[in-house]
């Protein structure tokens, strides 16, 4: 049906498709609502801070002088923002609105009258109030200052009203002040008494800082020593060149030499495994009976052993003990005594050759000491074996007595033989001693010269008996 207007379908009211526009529609109108028509104001919190400006406050609220700030009673000449203040403290304690009047403003050079409501806003964030203040004009504002008229009595009771108001919030502001300042040296002389009872504990923790100090100090120290000391471990470890292995109470490998490689087939990344897991290269016999024994039994063990390649060692089983004396594994030390071993093998080969021979055998090592003397030794010189083994061979051949037999033993220790070198001279008797000189020098595997052999064949008998057979053959020529 259509009316006077037209059809009812052209005159339906659409609405916006997106919500969003409808919002931005509200927030325009009632800002133009708040800019146009609605008194200025703004939304403080307890602490008389602004949080928002609502209209052109610019009449009402000036920059403090100093530095920026939004407080709303620094904001307002000293008399208004006593009035503000104390509604704000009113309105927060007893939640209703107040209405501060009398206020007064500037505005060229003439005084204008405007008032103020404080209205409480129930919305809060962790226990803070917020307050909305609006400033509204008076009508009929007092005359300027410039034209003098006479006052008229209601005006001087108005007057009078606003100075009593004035003295009244003074009054309060005043012994508000008191109380405030009360509180202030109530908690200076609290704060006070805190910090002389603090000044023992600042003074025990300063002590306990410098010993802490000291203390830091030490460790450093002891770190520095301890990495020294790990640092010279390490390169005496790396230096030595004797098979050693460390194992603690559960046979599990805790250190190792670098030859331990090449012997017992340990590597590096076998440290933490059982030696019990490793193939060694060498037979021990009853080697898990033996460092058992050693660890529980604190007992020590030592054989000689050979490879697998027929080297000689002298294998030794020791505890490891801590610092305070307890055992925890043990330590295992692999000696080479291979040239040992087949030079005292040799010696003994020797000594039973030389023991059946009518000359003089003497073995010396390299530092001149005797090892070998046989039996035609004892009797050609009347000293036994017994006596004279492990003494210097100066004690049988003195070097002033013996210079030569000497030059010939210390060039054969640099590598010289000599054969059948005729020697003569004095015995200790005193009496003529020739002799007949072998010398030769043994080597050990590594070329070094490690032991001399010296055979000596006495010639003085046969010389006189070579004598006696000239002096026979000349007495029968001389009868002939």
């Amino acid at each position: 049906m259509d009316n006077l207007y037209g059809s009812r379908s052209e005159y339906t009211i659409k609405e916006p498709e997106s919500r969003t526009l409808v919002r931005d529609l509200i927030r325009e109108a009632d800002s133009i609502a708040i800019k146009e028509f609605a008194p200025p104001g703004v939304i403080v919190n307890d602490n008389y801070e602004i949080i928002q400006f609502r209209g052109n406050t610019s009449k009402y609220l000036i920059n403090p002088h100093g530095a920026p700030s939004l407080n709303i009673v620094k904001m307002m000449n000293s008399l208004n923002g006593i009035k503000i203040q104390s509604a704000l403290k009113e309105t927060a304690e007893t939640g209703m609105k107040k209405i501060v009047r009398g206020l007064r403003r500037e505005s060229r050079g003439e005084l204008k009258a405007f008032d103020a409501e404080v209205t409480p806003l129930k919305a809060r964030r962790e226990n803070e109030q917020y307050f909305l203040v609006v400033f509204n004009e008076k009508e009929s504002d007092q005359p300027s200052t410039s034209s003098y008229t006479e006052p008229q009595s209601s005006d001087l009771n108005q007057l009078q009203d606003e100075l009593n108001e004035t003295k009244a919030y003074l009054q309060n502001y005043m012994e508000e002040s008191e109380s405030y300042n009360e509180e202030l040296i109530s908690s200076h002389e609290e704060l006070q008494s805190v910090n002389e009872e603090l000044e023992p504990t600042k003074e025990e923790l300063q002590a306990s800082n410098e010993e802490l100090s000291t203390m830091n100090e030490e460790l450093q120290s002891r770190v520095m020593e301890l990495d020294q000391l790990y640092n010279d471990l390490n390169n005496l470890v790396n230096s030595i060149d004797i098979p050693i292995v460390i194992i603690d109470s559960n046979l599990k490998i805790r250190r190792v030499t670098p030859k331990v490689g090449e012997l017992l087939n340990i590597r590096a990344i076998d440290v933490g495994r059982s030696i019990e897991e490793i193939n060694l290269n060498i037979e021990i016999p009853e080697f898990k009976e033996i460092l058992l024994d050693t660890i529980e039994g604190l007992s020590t063990h030592k054989m000689e052993l050979q490879d697998r390649k027929g080297r000689w060692y002298s294998f030794s089983v020791k505890p490891y003990r801590t610092a305070n004396r307890r055992v925890d594994g043990a330590v295992l030390v692999f000696i080479d005594i291979d040239d040992i071993k087949k030079g005292r093998i040799d010696t003994q080969r020797l000594e039973t050759i030389s023991g059946k021979s009518e000359d003089v055998v003497i073995i010396l090592d390299a530092e001149d000491r005797i090892l070998g003397w046989n039996k035609s030794a004892d009797t050609m010189y009347n000293i036994s074996a017994d006596e004279i083994i492990g003494k210097n061979m100066a004690e049988v051949f003195p070097r002033e007595e013996s210079s030569k037999l000497w030059d010939l033993y210390e060039r054969a220790k640099y590598g010289e033989s000599f054969r059948l070198v005729e020697i003569n001279g004095l015995d200790k008797k005193g009496e003529q001693r020739d002799l007949l000189v072998s010398i030769y020098p043994i080597e050990a595997e590594s070329g070094l010269i490690n032991e001399i052999v010296i055979i000596e064949r006495s010639v003085t008998k046969l010389r006189e008996l070579e004598k006696e057979v000239a002096r026979l053959e000349k007495e029968n020529g001389d009868n002939k």
